[in-house]
């Protein structure tokens, strides 16, 4: 041995087994100690565990429900998105008159706007929580093994209770096979909870168990999502003025008449339309186009392109283009859809009435008797051509009532061609009249935009809406003599609110299908322009002519065979017209036949649905330019924050496992650090003593294996010899000196002294 084992034990004595002749040997050099606790080195280490422990979870939890730097002030993160907004018009005499601004502030009027600090910090204290995560996740099981390990010690001693401790359990303890795959395998086996194990055993594995299945839990539950929410400096920015019912009742029909004349006059087969929209069971999957908006490819026998029509309830039409979302900010708007059906009816069905006030009616009348051979004029057709329509309803009454729920009408219109103009532009083919019925019903009401809290999907129909009620920016509307203080003007000036509902305009704006077939057939169209035009070039139409003056409307909608001249008198026609009145009776009539006399293939359901989404988008959009009703919507992308997402139960049930695992931690710690031990753990050295003093046994001796090939369940020596470490009473001498062997009975107590070397 070297210096530093003679200084512990004052002197070298030679080691010898005891027997009985050793009794009456010299004491003198022997060396004895008191036994120490360790409390003060194991609390320290246990409270930083803990803290550390803590602190992650703690922060992981309340980053899911709002930032750490908290203030009575500081939103949730849910309240943080959560905007109340108030536009002011200042009204002016003409529209170029009128000035508004706008302010958002939070819902809740005792929170304030999150600032770009606080965001930050939350980033830093988020990032920190990960870092002790990490470290915990790694820390926990070598950790808990440690101080079950000092805890073992405690077990092994004898104590007051006279416990059942066999030297195959104090093995079993010492291997800490409350981590061993092994030994916990084996207490499974016949026999081996018998055998092995014992409560420090199962409460060690309990805490360790605890603190392992922490991490994986936490892996599945706990989440890290980004979060939108507002913050300073502010992002919001005004999106689009809308239409509101109210700005509808003070638009005149002659403003949305002339519109939609425009827009049908100039429509093409693939015009964008982003007003278009799509409810959310159609089969579009984007709004492209009007005529056909979506595509379905098939494979039989080959690739086949399918076209599905946008049309009726699969859509609807409103001011904010279809790509638009408003961000944290939840927005409604005013839409209109339309659906359309046509059919064949009698002739009594015509209206007799139609003519009378409000109605609309137009028609063309020519005749035909004098034409010359040139025109080719089958005998049916002898006589006087003509066409008319007549469209139900009062041009002087407003369609809608002033409310923002859900509101339908129902509109009709007929066409009717009489015998002569049927076998005239049939080639004779059909010689019988044909009238037409079509029907549309309209549908108003108020709709989500799509936004970050519906997950940016387009919200249905809504059957009742209550501006006053609904979280949507506030618009308050003030003359320009009126106070500009928001705060000293009540809810007389909010839309919505208090503001007075108007008296609608006399010659207001119409229903979608009245204001479409004025459109078509009324003053100023192809139609008008052309009606009661008198034959002078035989079948020539436009299409022979380069010149290229005005437009014809749908022409694209044609789908007359043109190679057909037997059954068709007209080939199908350029988009524009020549204004030479000699092309004036071919052109109007081979557009009525390619439109709306194609008895096999009428067109008549597309022209009109078109028409009427033309009428909707003018009638939304003059609504939208009336200062003093229109409503301003807004749009906040917000900013991007991350943060831990866990459900309420998942926050419990983690709480519950960890608060589990450090009870008994800490509870194991002052077991531990509270008694006196003869080691720190049952480490090498500690077990080399043991073998050398069990040594001195001779039954153990001999049934002990050797260093070969041994197996500890061949051992049964292990099973019959007490693992207990205590004092052994024979040996004392003297009160204040013991001597501590395996499978001493005498209580370890604290402060005495106990034999370190003999």
């Amino acid at each position: 041995m070297g210096s530093g084992d003679t200084a512990l034990r004052g002197e070298y004595i030679p080691f010898h087994t005891l027997n009985d002749d050793d009794k009456s040997a010299d004491y003198s050099h022997r060396t004895s100690r008191s036994l120490s606790r360790s409390l003060k080195h194991l609390i320290p280490i246990v409270l930083i565990y803990c803290s550390l422990l803590i602190f992650s979870w703690t922060v992981t939890c309340i980053l899911t429900h709002r930032p750490l730097l908290y203030h009575h002030s500081t939103p949730t993160w849910e309240s943080a998105r959560q905007l109340t907004c108030a536009s002011q018009t200042v009204l002016g005499v003409t529209d170029s008159d009128a000035t508004a601004t706008f302010s958002c502030s939070q819902r809740e009027a005792t929170k304030v706007t999150l600032t770009a600090a606080v965001i930050a910090a939350t980033r830093r204290w988020r990032l920190a929580a990960r870092v002790v995560n990490s470290v915990m996740a790694v820390l926990t099981i070598p950790f808990s093994s440690f101080i079950a390990a000092r805890a073992a010690i405690v077990y092994g001693q004898a104590a007051g209770n006279k416990r059942a401790f066999s030297l195959r359990k104090l093995l079993a303890v010492a291997d800490r096979g409350w981590w061993n795959p092994f030994i916990l395998a084996r207490l499974f086996s016949a026999g081996g909870r018998r055998r092995l194990g014992s409560p420090l055993l199962y409460y060690a594995f309990l805490v360790c168990a605890l603190g392992g299945l922490n991490w994986p839990l936490q892996q599945l539950l706990v989440s890290e999502v980004t979060i939108l929410v507002e913050s300073l400096p502010s992002k919001v920015t005004p999106l689009v003025s809308d239409a509101d019912i109210t700005g509808l009742s003070q638009v005149k029909s002659i403003e949305t008449v002339g519109d939609t004349r425009s827009l049908i006059n100039y429509a093409t087969q693939y015009d964008s339309q982003p007003n278009i929209w799509r409810t959310p069971d159609t089969v579009c999957n984007s709004s492209m186009s009007w005529a056909y908006s979506c595509v379905s490819n098939s494979n039989q026998g080959g690739i086949a392109t399918q076209f599905y029509p946008l049309r009726g309830n699969s859509s609807f039409v409103s001011i904010p283009v279809n790509s638009a979302t408003t961000g944290i900010i939840s927005d409604h708007a005013f839409r209109f859809n339309t659906s359309v059906a046509s059919e064949e009816v009698s002739d009594e069905s015509y209206p007799d009435s139609c003519g009378g006030p409000g109605s609309f009616s137009a028609s063309t009348l020519t005749n035909l008797s004098s034409l010359d051979a040139s025109y080719n004029v089958p005998s049916s057709a002898d006589g006087m051509m003509e066409v008319k329509v007549c469209a139900l309803g009062d041009s002087q009454t407003f369609p809608w009532n002033l409310t923002r729920n859900r509101q339908d009408i129902s509109e009709e219109v007929y066409i009717h061609f009489n015998s002569v103009a049927m076998s005239f532009l049939t080639n004779g083919s059909r010689i019988a009249s044909w009238t037409q019925r079509i029907r549309a019903n309209t549908t108003a009401g108020y709709f989500m935009l799509p936004n970050y809290m519906n997950n940016y999907q387009t919200g249905p129909l809504l059957e009742t809406f209550d501006l006053a009620t609904s979280f949507d920016p506030e618009n308050v509307i003030v003359d320009q003599e009126e106070s500009m203080d928001v705060r000293a003007l009540d809810n007389s000036h909010v839309l919505g609110y208090g503001y007075p509902d108007p008296t609608p305009v006399s010659s207001p704006a119409l229903g979608p299908l009245l204001t479409a077939t004025k459109a078509l057939f009324g003053p100023s169209t192809f139609f008008a322009n052309r009606a009661n035009s008198t034959p002078t070039l035989p079948n020539i139409t436009s299409l022979s002519l380069d010149e290229c003056s005005e437009p014809i409307p749908f022409t694209y909608l044609s789908n007359t065979n043109t190679e057909d001249t037997t059954s068709w008198r007209y080939a199908t026609l350029k988009p524009c017209a020549s204004d030479t009145n000699s092309t004036y009776f071919n052109d109007l009539a081979a557009w009525l036949a390619q439109l709306f006399a194609n008895y096999d293939n009428p067109q008549t359901t597309s022209v009109f649905t078109q028409g009427a989404f033309f009428a909707n988008k003018a009638n939304l959009g003059r609504a939208s330019t009336e200062q003093a009703y229109r409503r301003i919507l807004f749009k906040d992308d917000g900013t991007s924050v991350e943060i831990f997402a866990i459900r309420p139960w998942a926050i419990a049930f983690l709480s519950t496992i960890i608060g589990l695992h450090l009870v008994g931690l800490v509870i194991m710690a002052f077991y531990a650090g509270l008694h006196p031990t003869w080691t720190e753990s049952f480490d090498a050295f500690a077990m080399l003593r043991i073998g050398v003093q069990l040594a001195e046994r001779k039954d153990v001796r001999a049934q002990m294996p050797l260093l070969g090939n041994a197996e500890t369940e061949d051992t049964a020596i292990l099973d019959r010899t007490d693992g207990i470490i205590g004092e052994d009473i024979d040996a004392v001498e003297t009160e204040n000196v013991g001597r501590l062997v395996v499978g001493g009975h005498g209580q370890v107590e604290k402060g005495k002294r106990y034999l370190v070397f003999q």
